[in-house]
C-alpha cells in the first residue's frame, strides 16, 4: 500500500521533529556545500516512532554542485541505503522544498537535477509505503549537522590514502 502525502507549502510552519507512526521510520535528509574547498556533504538520518536512531549516513562529495543537486543527492543516497538494509515504510522529511515538491509532480523534471529526480522517483516506487513532506531547518537539525560535519573531512587525504 502506497501512502503518499504532499504537505509541501502548507506545512512550512512545522518546526520541531515529530516521530513517525509506529511501524514507520522517519527519514531526514540534508545537504551542505563548502564552495571554497569544492566539497559537499550529505546528511541522512533514520529514526523510529520513539526517536531511536536506526541508521545514519554522512557522505562527502567532491565538487561544487548546486544546492538543489546536493539535496537531491542526499535524498537519493538515503533511499538507496533504506532499500539496501530493508527499510520498507518511510516518512521522508527534508528542508529542501523544491526537491520535496518535485516528488509530487508527474511531469518530467528538465532541471539540472532531472536525472537525480528520475532515479529518486524510480527507486521510491519500490517502497510499499512512503510519505514525504517539507520541514523547516529546525526540524531537520540532525541531518543538517551531519551534512555540515562531513564538510570537515579532508577529502585530499582520504583519496591519497586509498592508493
Amino acid at each position: 500500500m502506497v501512502h503518499h502525502q504532499n504537505k509541501g507549502a502548507q506545512s512550512q510552519n512545522k518546526v520541531n521533529w515529530a516521530p513517525p507512526p509506529m511501524g514507520t521510520l522517519k527519514f531526514n535528509f540534508d545537504g551542505a556545500c563548502d564552495v571554497k574547498r569544492g566539497v559537499c556533504g550529505l546528511g541522512i538520518v533514520f529514526r523510529d516512532h520513539q526517536g531511536h536512531l536506526k541508521g545514519a549516513l554522512a557522505v562527502p562529495q567532491v565538487g561544487n554542485l548546486p544546492p538543489r543537486s546536493v539535496e537531491a543527492l542526499a535524498l537519493l543516497h538515503g533511499l538507496q541505503f533504506a532499500a539496501h538494509v530493508g527499510f520498507t515504510n518511510i516518512d521522508i522529511e527534508g528542508d529542501a522544498l523544491s526537491v520535496i515538491d518535485t516528488l509530487h509532480e508527474s511531469s518530467e523534471d528538465l532541471s539540472y537535477e532531472g536525472h537525480l529526480i528520475e532515479e529518486i522517483e524510480f527507486l521510491i516506487k519500490s517502497f510499499p509505503s512512503y510519505s514525504s513532506h517539507f520541514v523547516r531547518r529546525e526540524g531537520n537539525e540532525i541531518a543538517h549537522r551531519l551534512a555540515k560535519e562531513v564538510l570537515k573531512v579532508k577529502i585530499e587525504d582520504s583519496i591519497e590514502g586509498t592508493g
